[in-house]
């Protein structure tokens, strides 16, 4: 997704190779950080939105789900 991103999204900068660097395994996460480059600071936000948006897809392609927290919380009355 991120090389495709960097390859197809206008203001991107075509010959830069996306980093991928994972960074945490959370209870119901497991964290990266996406490096990717523009061309210019006026692109930065339209790259970041297509990374996303395409890996989002992607990720409902394959039918993965990412699970939210559950908290319950029990009030004693009185």
């Amino acid at each position: 997704m991120a090389r495709e991103a960097q390859e197809s999204v206008e203001g991107a900068s075509r010959a830069f190779q996306p980093v991928i660097r994972f960074h945490t395994l959370g209870e119901s996460a497991i964290q990266f950080n996406v490096t990717l480059q523009a061309g210019g600071a006026e692109h930065r936000s339209v790259i970041a939105h297509e990374f996303i948006k395409r890996l989002t897809a992607r990720y409902r392609a394959e039918g993965i789900v990412i699970p939210r927290p559950v908290r319950t919380i029990v009030m004693k009355q009185g």
